[in-house]
């Protein structure tokens, strides 16, 4: 093939070749956005690691205050119910990197999304826990399920 001398690209082009400024420009249609030459160019997010950074931003926007969670699988079940004093603390640590059990580990990787719901104070989150494990009975609570329940102590002034 040869070079031709009359060849002039449309400013469309890839190649396009300003005379005027005698440099390459890149095209309009291929900058995706501007960064710095020193700038990493960041790379695609697999799904997990999409899943990982939203839940993950959940938990940053949750209150540190007591209440229940829950965990929902892909299918919008159910999978683990808990409660906490301070649910900010207590749901992210099932998030960091060393997991102390398999179960807590594969559990993490079943997770789709997290709902949670604030009480007044830890007994308040107990009993809503006890309820809510009781109505759902999710997978991975095991200790709540088969019509146990946590015993309670009625004090009266007699």
């Amino acid at each position: 093939m040869s070079f031709n001398q009359n060849f002039n690209p449309s400013p469309f082009s890839p190649f396009y070749f300003s005379h005027r400024s005698l440099r390459f420009r890149r095209s309009p249609l291929l900058i995706e956005e501007e960064r710095s030459p020193l700038e990493p160019i960041p790379k695609k997010m697999t799904k997990d690691e999409e899943r990982l950074q939203r839940l993950k931003n959940i938990v940053l926007n949750l209150p540190e205050s007591p209440g229940c969670y829950q965990y929902f699988d892909e299918n919008k079940t159910i999978i683990y119910v808990g409660k906490a004093k301070n649910l900010k603390r207590r749901v992210s640590s099932y998030f960091q990197k060393n997991q102390k059990s398999r179960k807590t580990e594969i559990l993490v990787s079943k997770i789709q999304d997290i709902n949670y719901v604030v009480v007044p104070s830890d007994e308040d989150a107990l009993l809503l826990e006890n309820n809510l494990i009781k109505k759902y009975k999710p997978r991975y609570n095991i200790l709540l399920k088969d019509d146990k329940t946590y015993p309670s102590v009625c004090v009266t002034n007699e």
